[in-house]
């Protein structure tokens, strides 16, 4: 996908240097990861507790009090973040195991 991605902005005429394509690799991460923060507390939370609320009140509480989603959502962000920067940070080394420590 990277490689893809970069050839369509060489055939577009821009001419892509180190540290462009590590400005956009990481913003993609970033950006990924935000809509993906924002998912996850914004709707899914809001859903499942809406349904949770309404179905069983035993599992309710757990899941607020000891913020068992946001543990789960985390958990999650940190293998999709993980996960993007192995794809996209490949050729960077040091920037790939500087996100790995903050994905641990």
């Amino acid at each position: 996908m990277r490689e893809a991605f970069f050839a369509w902005l060489t055939g577009q005429g821009i001419a892509i240097t180190n540290p462009m394509a590590l400005g956009i690799a990481i913003a993609f991460i970033v950006l990924t990861s935000m809509v993906l923060h924002l998912v996850l507390h914004r709707y899914v939370l809001v859903a499942l507790t809406n349904q949770l609320g309404r179905w069983l009140q035993v599992w309710l509480p757990p899941l607020l009090q000891h913020k068992m989603f946001n543990r789960f959502a985390f958990a999650l962000q940190g293998g999709v973040l993980l996960a993007q920067a192995e794809i996209w940070l490949a050729g960077y080394v040091e920037s790939l195991h500087l996100i790995e420590t903050v994905a641990q």
